[in-house]
């Protein structure tokens, strides 16, 4: 699985809009292999999501590849891999 941060959405994007733009990217990847959480933004005037990609081990870089490159994205949206918070425990 590929985890991604992205932020600088616009608030009101739902998220079966990154889903859909995820599946594009990825030039169709099925929808169903692709999950997307919106996340609480420390702004209210855009959303930040989490989305987790399932993807085979043989087409792993070129997915990741292609979900990094800021040009696969709109103008203006920042593109990170997800790592889940350290415990602090």
């Amino acid at each position: 699985s590929i985890e991604l941060f992205v932020t600088r959405f616009d608030s009101h994007t739902a998220s079966g809009e990154i889903v859909e733009c995820v599946s594009d990217i990825l030039h169709g990847h099925p929808p169903d292999q692709i999950s997307c959480i919106r996340l609480k933004s420390r702004q209210e005037f855009y959303a930040s999501f989490h989305i987790t990609v399932s993807v085979s081990s043989s087409s792993m870089k070129m997915a990741l590849d292609s979900l990094m490159s800021a040009e696969s994205w709109p103008t203006g949206i920042l593109v990170r891999r997800f790592f889940k918070p350290k415990n602090n425990g």
